[in-house]
């Protein structure tokens, strides 16, 4: 395992949906590679738009799930891809 002491060498850019990959570099011993995914690109504002309402929607499901969905603490936001100056909020 990794120490505080250990490398952590980044050997490629991830591509969207790779998974998070913690190993050790066969090439330098005492350095790991770390491989970190990427969030996934989209063809337009719309396909965006709906990905990150799907994903809003879930982390509702769960805060509620948990108890999380009252007051402050079922707070969640959500940056429009088109405006980025607009925020989806949960409502009241």
């Amino acid at each position: 395992m990794a120490t505080e002491n250990d490398s952590v060498v980044f050997f490629k850019q991830p591509e969207a949906g790779d998974k998070i990959r913690f190993k050790k570099d066969e090439k330098n011993p005492g350095k790991f590679i770390f491989t970190m995914p990427q969030p996934p690109t989209f063809d337009s504002f719309k396909q965006e738009r709906q990905h990150r309402k799907q994903r809003l929607v879930a982390a509702f499901r769960i805060f509620a799930k948990l108890g999380l969905d009252e007051g402050v603490g079922g707070h969640l936001t959500c940056r429009d891809p088109q405006y980025p100056d607009l925020f989806w909020v949960n409502p009241s």
